[in-house]
C-alpha cells in the first residue's frame, strides 16, 4: 500500500473523528495494514464512515485485515455493497460467506462482542475440521 493513500484515508477519518487518531494509533494501524492493497484501506475507511457512529479503533482495522488475509475468496467490496464471488477452491458457499460477513458487520456496529465473534470463528473452524 502506498503511504500517501493511507494518509489520505486517515485524513478522511480524522475529518469525522478529529481527536480519534493520534500518531501512535496511526503508526499501529499502518504497521498492521501496510502490506495490503490500496483498495483495502479505501473500502475500510468508506465502510467505517458509512457504518460507525463512533471512531474505529486500531483493533477494528486489524480485524478487517485479518479477515481479508484469511479469505478463501475474492470480493469486490464489503458484503451488502456488492456481490461476493467465492473462488473455485472455497469450501464455503456464497450463503456461508455472506453469513460470515454479516457477523463481521455486526461486530463493526458493536452489536456483538469480540468474544462472540471469536466464538463464531471457533464454531466455523470446528465445522471444517480445524482447517485454516
Amino acid at each position: 500500500m502506498n503511504q500517501k493513500v493511507f494518509a489520505e484515508e486517515i485524513d478522511r477519518l480524522k475529518g469525522i473523528w478529529p481527536t480519534a487518531f493520534p500518531d501512535e494509533k496511526i503508526k499501529l494501524i499502518w504497521l498492521k495494514v501496510s502490506d495490503l492493497p490500496e483498495h483495502f484501506i479505501k473500502k475500510t475507511s468508506e465502510h467505517f464512515i458509512s457504518h460507525n457512529k463512533t471512531a474505529p479503533l486500531p483493533v477494528d482495522f486489524i480485524e478487517l485485515a485479518r479477515i481479508y488475509r484469511n479469505s478463501n475468496y475474492s470480493q469486490s467490496g464489503f458484503p451488502g455493497r456488492s456481490e461476493i464471488h467465492p473462488s473455485s477452491n472455497s469450501i464455503f458457499s456464497k450463503e456461508d460467506i455472506s453469513e460470515m460477513f454479516s457477523m463481521m458487520k455486526k461486530r463493526l456496529k458493536k452489536e456483538i462482542t469480540y468474544e462472540e465473534l471469536d466464538q463464531y470463528g471457533k464454531m466455523i473452524q470446528q465445522a471444517v475440521g480445524g482447517r485454516k
